[in-house]
C-alpha cells in the first residue's frame, strides 16, 4: 500500500511539474510575441528567429532572477526587457558603443581647490536643479559620443541660462569630420567642432535620425547654443536632400 501511494504521489508531482512548464513556456512565448510587436521585430527566416529568441529568453531569465533578489533587498534597482533583448553583449558594445579616444594626448588643466570649505554637499543630483534632459535612444548608430557631448552642453546651458534645450547629437554625427558618424568619435573632438562652428542646433530644428545624412542647405532661423564666452542666439539650421 505504501509503495503504491508513493508512486501515485511521485506520478502527481511529475504531472504538476510539466504542466507547470508547459504553462512557463507558454507564457514566454507570449512574452516573446508581445515583445516583438512592441518593438517591431522581424527576422528573415526562422532558424534567425530561433537563436534570437534563446537569446531573448536567456536575458529574460536572468532578468527574473535579478527582480526577485532586488525583492528581497540584495539589489537596490531592477531590471526589465527592452529592444537590446535579443542581441548578445558582444553585438550591442558593437553596435552601441562608439567611443574613439585618440592616440594624441590634450593639453590638461589643472585648478586650485578650496579645501577649508566645509559645507559641501555628499552629492548634487543635477536632475532636481532641471539641468539634465530625458533619456534619449541612439539606435544602432555608434553615437554614444555625440550624445554624450549635447549631454554635457545641455547640462551647462542650463547652468548658465535656467533653459534646459534639447541639443542635437545628429549635428554632432554630420558635422565632427575628425570623428567618424555612426562608427564613433570622442567628446573633445565634438565640443572644438561646437566652439569653432559658434553653436550647436537644438534636436527640435535638426531631429535625429540615427544615420550620417549628407548637409546640403544651411538657411536662416533657429536658436543655438554658443559655446566660448557665454550662451547667445545664432541662425542655423540644416536641411537635407
Amino acid at each position: 500500500y505504501c509503495s503504491s501511494r508513493m508512486l501515485l504521489i511521485i506520478c502527481v508531482s511529475l504531472l504538476a511539474a510539466s504542466t507547470l512548464g508547459q504553462l512557463d513556456r507558454a507564457s514566454m512565448d507570449a512574452q516573446w510575441d508581445q515583445w516583438k510587436i512592441t518593438y517591431n521585430k522581424t527576422y528573415s527566416e526562422p532558424k534567425e528567429e530561433q537563436v534570437r529568441k534563446a537569446i531573448w529568453e536567456k536575458h529574460l531569465k536572468m532578468i527574473i532572477h535579478h527582480n526577485k533578489r532586488a525583492a528581497r533587498g540584495m539589489h537596490s534597482y531592477e531590471m526589465a526587457m527592452n529592444q537590446l533583448g535579443d542581441m548578445t553583449p558582444e553585438e550591442v558594445a558593437k553596435t552601441m558603443t562608439g567611443l574613439q579616444a585618440p592616440q594624441i594626448h590634450w593639453r590638461s588643466f589643472t585648478a586650485a581647490l578650496n579645501y577649508s570649505e566645509t559645507n559641501l554637499p555628499k552629492c548634487i543630483d543635477y536632475r532636481k536643479k532641471g539641468m539634465v534632459t530625458s533619456v534619449k535612444n541612439q539606435g544602432s548608430c555608434g553615437s554614444c559620443w555625440a550624445f554624450s557631448s549635447a549631454g554635457a552642453l545641455e547640462g551647462q546651458l542650463a547652468k548658465k541660462t535656467g533653459k534646459l534645450v534639447d541639443l542635437s547629437p545628429q549635428n554632432l554625427v554630420d558635422c565632427v569630420k575628425e570623428n567618424y558618424g555612426c562608427g564613433g568619435g570622442y567628446m573633445t573632438t565634438a565640443f572644438n567642432y561646437v566652439k569653432e562652428n559658434g553653436g550647436i542646433d537644438s534636436e527640435k530644428a535638426y531631429p535625429y535620425v540615427g544615420t550620417v545624412k549628407p548637409l546640403t542647405v544651411l538657411r536662416l532661423s533657429l536658436k543655438w547654443a554658443k559655446m566660448g564666452d557665454g550662451w547667445g542666439k545664432g541662425q542655423k539650421q540644416i536641411s537635407y536632400k
